[in-house]
């Protein structure tokens, strides 16, 4: 039968810890310690080779296991006695600790028998926690795990790392919940003073989910100028800062967060200060970058300015001061801007000004430059009395419009009232003119009800005048142009019709190319002619071979009844050559067969019935048409 060991600390191995531990920044001990142990079998001591394995735990006889299992195997047992070196780690930092024993003797034979009870470990071996460098844990609601204190003039404590080689820091403070450290000045002082010489950094907080720096102003009733965090520079360097935000990710250098007062506040209190000073030295960088996240608000992103009454004074000022030449159309030596509003949004605003002048803009270039990369963008769009208002000086233009390639415009102004309402564009020119377009296209409009509209209410005025000093063409009209009141002109040329013709209304169905003539059932009406040497025959129904009009009389056709009828003129007919053929410069006279002309074989039975001479022939028996010149005799 096995009887329990007697468990002793050796005196030597505490005065040996606390020896190194006055050593300071020297070699510093380890976290191992000395262990001697009586091992008695059937109450005689044991002699010979044992296994030991030693556990650690943080209660006895329940408890958990901390720390690692050790073993000494084929350890030498001598009148019972053994001693062996056990590292546990760092375990020993104010926690109570049992050691559990369990031996197998001889070495190597049986099964281990676990000895009870477990031994509780005196005092002693807690001098490893005291060796540097130090560490102190506690589980305490309140109170200082470490305090130091000076009541003198000199420093409460000194935290300094003389290994230049090493870049670690001389103080680490860790918190997993609260403010990792605190620091208070009851006497109105400087709270904490850091100092970094050469380009070290005097604060270093890094943050792996938290706040890296976090700064309050706990009172409502803290006088100003109270500052929870404050960045102030002394230097004339001008790459030097107060304070500086790095981001190498996605996320922010310095961010400011406000529920109603100011996140970041900036304040330049000289001539030639900023209070906010944004620069990006990458080529996609943004030097400062205002967003308003929520989805509802008409608070901004960025809001500017200015109390002054001083000319030239603004909330936010933007400057392009590049010298390199630009081209319009991006790319390689591009347009920079003083302000650059993008929207990514269709339906969003890249900048928007609101006041008496919402959007100003002076320049050598240009005052305001916008560019809308989406086909129904807008580079710049504007809302008020005047929504866009540019003034010209010194042969210089108020405002320029410029469309890329594609569909894009330079200046697109867009009307959503009725036909009375206010214009989407506006311009007074005073004794000059309002509006001044040069280019391929210099004026285009396009709408639903008007792409242009020129009004005037002075008798003498004009609602629109073209002009081309070039013997061109002054105004070029691809549709219908309608005139309601009286056109004049000093000389009218037709261009694309050929013949002078009137709207009739018809009693029955017609064609383009049918002979007409009065209905004597219906007067005021027209019918196909049916008669030879129809004296009622009244023209030629105008359009057939794409020949149309150059001149129709009347009102709108009101039906499919309703038809121009050529009365002079060149015009195509329906020809019956029956009986002959057309020869050239042949009059031309009603036929029998529904709607077609015939040859005059007998002038005076054609007396009266003669539509005209025909310009092209046609062969007896072929059927078509011929071009007659219509002259009704």
């Amino acid at each position: 039968m096995r009887s329990f060991p007697t468990h002793t600390m050796v005196a030597s191995a505490c005065i040996f810890l606390a020896c190194a531990a006055t050593a300071l920044a020297q070699t510093p001990v380890g976290s191992a310690f000395t262990y001697q142990g009586v091992l008695t079998e059937n109450g005689e001591p044991v002699d010979g080779d044992a296994d030991v394995e030693y556990r650690l735990f943080d209660a006895d006889p329940a408890g958990n296991q901390v720390g690692p299992t050790l073993a000494t195997n084929a350890i030498a047992v001598v009148s019972g006695r053994f001693t062996a070196q056990l590292d546990f780690g760092a375990e020993f930092l104010g926690q109570a600790r049992w050691l559990e024993i369990s031996v197998r003797h001889p070495a190597g034979v049986g099964a281990f028998v676990t000895l009870a009870p477990r031994q509780e470990l005196t005092p002693a071996p807690y001098a490893i926690g005291l060796s540097l460098p130090f560490r102190a844990v506690a589980d305490v609601n309140l109170g200082s795990v470490f305090e130091i204190v000076n009541n003198d003039m000199g420093w409460a404590g000194v935290f300094r790392n003389n290994n230049p080689a090493n870049t670690d820091a001389a103080l680490n403070v860790t918190s997993m919940g609260g403010p990792a450290g605190a620091f208070l000045n009851d006497s109105g002082g400087t709270t904490v003073v850091s100092r970094a010489i050469a380009l070290a950094d005097a604060i270093h907080a890094e943050s792996q989910g938290g706040r890296g720096v976090y700064g309050l102003i706990s009172s409502a009733s803290a006088p100003a100028p109270s500052s929870a965090v404050r960045g102030e520079n002394l230097s004339l360097n001008q790459q030097t800062s107060g304070v500086w935000g790095s981001s190498a990710g996605v996320g922010y250098g310095v961010r400011g967060s406000s529920l109603t007062g100011r996140g970041v506040f900036g304040e330049a209190t000289s001539d030639f200060g900023f209070g906010v000073f944004g620069e990006a030295a990458g080529r996609s960088g943004t030097g400062v970058y205002g967003l308003h996240s929520h989805l509802t608000g008409v608070y901004p992103g960025v809001d500017g300015v200015t109390d002054s009454a001083d000319s030239g004074a603004a909330g936010v000022r933007g400057r392009a001061t590049s010298t390199a030449g630009g081209t319009r159309g991006g790319g390689a030596g591009a347009l920079t801007y003083g302000v650059l509003g993008q929207s990514a949004s269709r339906i969003g605003v890249g900048v928007r000004g609101e006041s008496n002048t919402g959007v100003e803009g002076a320049g050598q270039q240009f005052g305001v430059f916008g560019t809308a990369s989406d086909t129904i963008g807008q580079g710049i769009r504007g809302e008020a009395t005047f929504g866009v208002y540019g003034l010209g000086d010194n042969g210089g233009s108020g405002v320029t419009g410029e469309a890329g390639n594609g569909s894009t415009f330079g200046v697109h102004a867009i009307g959503f009232g009725g036909r009375l309402s206010q214009p989407a564009l506006r311009a007074d020119g005073g004794t000059g003119p309002a509006i001044f377009a040069m280019g391929s296209r210099a004026v285009e409009g396009e709408g639903t009800e008007f792409g242009v509209r020129g009004v005037t209410w002075e008798e003498t005025g004009v609602g629109g005048t073209f002009t081309n000093y070039a013997d061109g063409v002054a105004l070029s009209v691809n549709g219908r142009a309608e005139v309601n009141g009286t056109m004049a002109v000093n000389v009218l040329e037709i261009l694309g019709g050929a013949d002078l013709a009137e709207r009739f209304d018809f009693s029955e169905d017609a064609e383009p190319g049918m002979v007409v003539a009065i209905d004597p059932q219906q007067p005021g009406k027209l019918r196909v002619s049916r008669h030879a040497h129809n004296t009622r025959v009244a023209g030629v129904i105008s359009g057939a071979n794409e020949l149309s009009a150059g001149v129709i009389l009347g009102t709108r056709p009101a039906g499919d009844r309703h038809l121009p009828v050529a009365m002079s003129g060149r015009v195509w007919v329906r020809c019956d050559t029956r009986a002959g053929g057309v020869a050239l410069g042949e009059f031309l006279t009603t036929s029998d067969l529904r709607g077609h002309a015939m040859p005059v074989a007998n002038k005076d039975l054609a007396e009266g019935a003669i539509i005209g001479k025909a310009m092209t022939s046609l062969a007896q028996g072929e059927q078509g048409m011929v071009l007659v010149l219509v002259n009704l005799q």
